[in-house]
């Protein structure tokens, strides 16, 4: 709490109204009104972590560093080198099931080409994770004989967020264009290799709450056609990009420029976009002025992924309500986004399970109706490994929950 404005995207920040250490055993939390999420914050990977005495440091500010990592938990990390590589060993006191493994190394390679050959070598069992392989070698290294390759339920979803306070994208007709001037199919075959799954919500189905039935935009050309040319952008002839009072159909996509992934999304919805007469201007810049870009609506489209359980849809929803991520942006141009925002208020303190299925169903609708975003695929977590060295490889629930406990050396 020394940093909570940092962390104000998380809906408990603003409703803690006081905490203290009652006892030895007993830690008492004040909320200013009800929060059914309350325990799901607490839990997470971050703001909130539960933290021995002893690995706090003397100011108590844990916004830079720990003293040490203490804890209760299955592993005991013995040794460490920055950038290199952390060794975790079995704890022989863990409360609960032991890991079947003794020792558990864990390699930093930055590079997933290095990391292919290190696992072609034999000098690791297993990568894991989402972004840790590139889909070509994926694919290659799931037709391989002797390895074991799996895709995990979707873990998020890569969606770009549309600007409804600025430029051509205020227009509810532009972006509904957009929505459909997608081949969403051609996308993710050209661009995941066809590994992952196209979207047509902002959360995929098996998020709770979320699988709603709402008609997704399907692609069609001459949809987005006739809904640029209702509200007068139209081909002007011997010309490619529509225009509107001789202004051209200009419309600024921004994305993480050193990200492979962003960069290739980004070049096919701009060739895309060319089909339907849009002119999708990239700007691909480092991850300060992106995030900048974020905060401060400087966008037309721009890339924005989803975070993916346990934060979905509760903690992304609530962060809506705050200039902290491109949603309360791209947002902002709604003429209902009030009511919006209250509904969210209202859903995040509502204790009934029937009406908080009908407020999210309600927010998520409106958002879906208002094609302020449009979403791409699924995202999920890949996993190689070879079976006669490593069993019992599973999926943990979200994308920093790796199951090593359950992993067996053959």
């Amino acid at each position: 709490m020394k940093n909570e404005k940092r962390h104000r995207w998380l809906g408990i920040i603003d409703k803690i109204d006081g905490f203290e250490a009652a006892a030895p055993f007993e830690f008492k939390l004040k909320l200013k009104t009800p929060y059914y999420p309350c325990l799901e914050d607490l839990a997470l990977a971050r703001p909130f972590r539960f933290l021995s005495p002893a690995a706090f440091p003397e100011d108590g500010d844990t916004s830079q560093s720990i003293k040490a990592p203490h804890g209760t938990g299955a592993w005991k990390l013995t040794e460490t080198a920055l950038g290199e590589y952390d060794l975790f060993e079995r704890n022989e006191h863990y409360w609960g099931e032991k890991p079947k493994a003794a020792k558990i190394l864990v390699k930093v390679i930055p590079d997933p080409v290095s990391r292919a050959l290190a696992f072609d070598s034999g000098e690791i069992d297993i990568i894991y994770g989402q972004g840790q392989i590139n889909f070509d070698t994926f694919n290659r290294l799931k037709n391989s004989a002797g390895v074991s390759a799996a895709v995990s339920k979707p873990m998020g979803t890569m969606v770009a967020a549309i600007n409804s306070a600025a430029g051509p994208t205020r227009e509810l007709e532009v972006r509904q264009a957009l929505q459909h001037m997608v081949d969403k199919k051609a996308l993710v075959m050209g661009v995941t290799l066809g590994t992952l799954s196209q979207a047509d919500t902002l959360f995929a189905p098996n998020v709770p709450y979320c699988d709603l039935g709402l008609p997704p935009y399907e692609f069609n050309i001459d949809k987005a056609g006739e809904l640029l040319d209702n509200c007068g952008w139209k081909l002007v002839q011997g010309k490619r990009i529509r225009e509107k009072n001789g202004e051209p159909l200009n419309i600024d996509f921004c994305f993480i420029g050193n990200d492979a992934a962003h960069k290739s999304i980004a070049e096919v919805l701009q060739a895309q976009a060319q089909a339907a007469g849009i002119n999708l201007n990239l700007l691909g810049e480092e991850s300060d002025s992106f995030y900048r870009r974020q905060k401060e609506g400087d966008f037309g489209l721009i890339l924005n992924p989803t975070w993916g359980p346990p934060y979905e849809p509760h903690a992304m929803v609530s962060s809506m309500l705050l200039p902290s991520h491109a949603d309360f942006m791209a947002q902002s141009g709604l003429p209902m986004k009030a009511g919006i925002d209250e509904k969210i208020h209202k859903v995040l303190a509502c204790q009934d399970l029937k009406e908080r299925s009908d407020l999210y169903r309600e927010i998520l609708a409106t958002l879906h109706e208002q094609a302020v975003y449009l979403p791409l695929f699924y995202s999920a977590l890949f996993e190689v490994h070879r079976p006669d060295r490593l069993g019992n490889v599973s999926f943990g629930g979200g994308k920093t929950d790796i199951p090593f406990r359950e992993f067996v050396l053959e």
